[in-house]
């Protein structure tokens, strides 16, 4: 993640923003019985620090820490956007485990958010936060899924040998494109279990993966939600299960974004909420009814890029 936002513009990738929005409205509605603006945001803002401006605006969140493995100090100063934020120059192990004071009584939200493919340091860190984050906290994981793209009487050898004790129970014939974000669920879901294993008596707590997508802007992601807990969850999830992407289950939802012009978007927003997929497609004929479909699902998260000159 070292100075990711050079290869990226993190501003303009229309299935990150249908997430982020996605990922805003959960947590309004997610009930933990605190207000979410009294948590506290860690994440990895690059210089852009699109998603701390939406949350800072949107979640009104005011406890901010950046964590950024870059020599460019000045450039993610200068363009840090609010003074809630907390910027440490170094590498997310080392601000998980040592540049950053968690407390018992205080809850995080925590998106770990790699551009690069999915790795053991990964896991590394999301043990760490795991074993650091307090009840009623949030851990997000997103990463590229394109790890280890050999051919598949290769993969397992490789996968023992990066994920070890981590990796469940597998056979070669197990092992394609397809299978892998069921397995990278699996290697998680044994990691954080350790990591929570190991808390003190007094700290016991469970975790839920509550979200799960795949999406492409370029390279294949996976994101990842969990909530740790030490009561009953359902009526919480009963509150956003209608939201995409929300999920108990360990096979990822797929988060495609149709394509459409800003004309077509308002004839079809003319009709929303409340007309039926028929109506729309009778509507408009020339349009995909799929395209539509997906739309319709996500319509309220979808991104409005506007070109307009900027002076200083």
């Amino acid at each position: 993640m070292s100075d990711s936002g050079r290869k990226i513009d993190y501003t303009l990738r229309p299935a990150k923003c249908v997430e982020r929005k996605i990922i805003c409205e959960l947590l309004t509605k997610f009930n933990t019985g605190f207000p979410i603006d009294t948590y506290r945001y860690i994440g990895f803002g690059s210089f852009y620090f699109t998603d701390f401006i939406l949350f800072h605006n949107y979640l009104r969140i005011e406890k901010m820490i950046s964590i950024e493995k870059s020599t460019e100090e000045e450039r993610y100063k200068f363009n840090k956007p609010y003074k809630c934020i907390d910027i440490l120059f170094c590498d997310a192990l080392d601000a998980l485990n040592r540049r950053i004071e968690f407390n018992a009584h205080d809850s995080d939200f925590i998106w770990l958010d790699y551009d690069d493919s999915f790795c053991m340091d990964m896991v590394t860190d999301i043990i760490t936060a795991s074993q650091k984050i307090s009840k009623t906290s949030f851990l997000f994981i997103s990463f590229n899924t394109s790890i280890l793209s050999r051919n598949n009487e290769e993969r397992l050898p490789a996968l023992r040998k990066e994920f070890k004790e981590y990796l469940p129970s597998l056979k070669e014939k197990d092992i394609d494109n397809e299978s892998l974000p069921n397995i990278i669920y699996k290697i998680i879901q044994n990691a954080i279990q350790k990591a929570i294993s190991s808390k003190p008596l007094d700290n016991k707590m469970a975790s839920t993966s509550f979200f799960f997508i795949k999406y492409r802007d370029g390279a294949p992601m996976l994101t990842l939600g969990y909530y740790f807990h030490d009561s009953d969850i359902k009526p919480a999830i009963e509150a956003i299960e209608h939201l995409p992407g929300v999920t108990l289950g360990d096979v990822p939802i797929n988060l495609k974004i149709p394509c459409f012009t800003k004309a077509e978007i308002r004839e079809i927003n003319k009709m929303l909420p409340g007309s039926s997929l028929d109506d729309i497609c009778s509507a408009i004929p020339y349009l995909k009814r799929s395209d539509i479909e997906k739309y319709i699902n996500l319509y309220k998260f979808y991104p409005n890029y506007v070109d307009a000159m900027f002076y200083t």
